[in-house]
């Protein structure tokens, strides 16, 4: 059961190709940038920074991308405020603009967050059944 899940999750990661490239440069755009961190934190206070999802942890890649698909305006915000040319802040520029991601994160909300939600719920009970996933 397990295996399965993990093969449909990474399906989905591999049909969302450019949301993958909107995770993977939006948690390198503020690892290490403290003027970008403060920056997100003054556009978008009380919400936490980008996942770091983790391909070997079942659901972080999902969660990532619930993550912008909830707060993807204010997201494409900050984006576009940066100042600096960052290779990384150049193709998160371009890739909030594009209209697939954001269609393909309103596909992704609509139809995989009660998944996310079921999971995160396995995995929080101490049931027998959490510990295959882990």
């Amino acid at each position: 059961m397990a295996h399965t899940v993990n093969r449909f999750l990474e399906k989905i990661r591999e049909s969302f190709l450019e949301i993958n490239k909107l995770i993977n440069n939006g948690k390198k755009a503020f690892l290490k940038a403290p003027s970008r961190i403060n920056k997100y934190r003054k556009e978008m206070p009380g919400i936490p920074l980008p996942h770091k999802p983790i391909i070997t942890i079942l659901g972080t890649w999902l969660n990532a991308e619930l993550f912008y698909a909830n707060d993807f305006e204010e997201f494409k915000n900050v984006i576009d405020s940066l100042t600096d040319d960052a290779t990384t802040v150049e193709k998160l520029k371009q890739l909030v603009q594009n209209n697939a991601v954001k269609c393909g994160l309103a596909f992704i909300k609509l139809h995989l967050s009660e998944l996310s939600m079921n999971l995160k719920n396995l995995l929080d009970s101490n049931s027998e059944l959490a510990w295959i996933f882990l």
